[in-house]
Formats: structure tokens, C-alpha cells, sequence
């Protein structure tokens, strides 16, 4: 049976040195109330000296990869230390308690998931009509990354 107390985070970039401190924070910040181990893996494929200092001053593992994105949460999954993986984009923004909401899901049989997608902000009718239509062909199987 799968430990629901540790998740390990897979996180792949190319030049998100903008975004990820703020993603890093929000993990560190929602991680507390749910996990008792949160391990987070950062993988650069800009090979950036940024992106290195960022994850050292979040308490994140960085590793380099080649400019791939499957290649990047393959080699992610890989240094997991969890059997439980979630894979964000560096540009998500968590609300609520995401991770309690992969816990409760778990304990309640899941095996995998993912989150509604949503544009940060109030959007614009053709937004409103974009997280519909992403949110319908879940209903199909098929949630993309964007998604967690």
C-alpha cells in the first residue's frame, strides 16, 4: 500500500525562472497542512544557473535534462523517492489544499488524477469557453499536463 504522507513533485522547465519561485512557494506553503514529506524535483532543460539557485533556495532537488518534456518528467519520475508522482508546470498556481485533495482522493480508491483546468484571473468569454471545452474532453480520458 502507497505511503499517502510523501509525494514526490516533478516539475520540468525551460526558462521558468520567472514562475517557479512563486510555485515553489505555494508547494512549501499547502505541502505542511497535508504531507508529512513533500519531495520536489526540478528538471532544468535550460541548464540554468538561476534555475539552480532558485531550487537551492526552496529546498528542491535541480537536475539538467535535455530539452525534451517527456524526456524531463521520465527522468523526474525516475529520482522519485514516492510512489505517489505529480507532475506540475512551473506556471501552475495552486488554490485550496491540492495536495489534502490527492490525499482524500487516494484514501478514497483513486489511482491517478487531475485537477480542473482554470486561467488565473477573471477570463474573457473565449477563456471561460477554452476551460470549458479542456474541461469536457476530460470527461473523454484525456487531461494534459496542465492539469497536474
Amino acid at each position: 500500500m502507497t505511503n499517502h504522507n510523501r509525494l514526490s513533485v516533478v516539475i520540468p522547465c525551460l526558462h521558468d525562472e520567472l514562475e517557479l519561485p512563486r510555485l515553489l512557494t505555494e508547494l512549501a506553503e499547502c505541502s505542511f497542512t497535508s504531507l508529512t514529506e513533500l519531495q520536489v524535483i526540478v528538471v532544468d532543460s535550460g541548464n540554468s544557473e538561476l534555475c539552480r539557485e532558485i531550487c537551492r533556495n526552496h529546498n528542491a532537488t535541480w537536475v539538467s535534462s535535455q530539452p525534451n518534456r517527456g524526456l524531463q518528467l521520465r527522468f523526474g519520475a525516475s529520482l522519485a523517492e514516492s510512489e505517489l508522482l505529480w507532475f506540475l508546470h512551473a506556471d501552475a498556481k495552486l488554490t485550496g489544499d491540492p495536495i489534502g485533495n490527492i490525499r482524500i482522493a487516494l484514501q478514497n480508491g483513486a489511482m491517478g488524477g487531475y485537477f480542473a483546468f482554470r486561467f488565473a484571473g477573471k477570463p474573457e468569454w473565449q477563456g471561460r469557453l477554452l476551460e470549458y471545452l479542456i474541461n469536457l474532453r476530460n470527461t473523454f480520458g484525456v487531461p494534459y499536463g496542465d492539469q497536474g
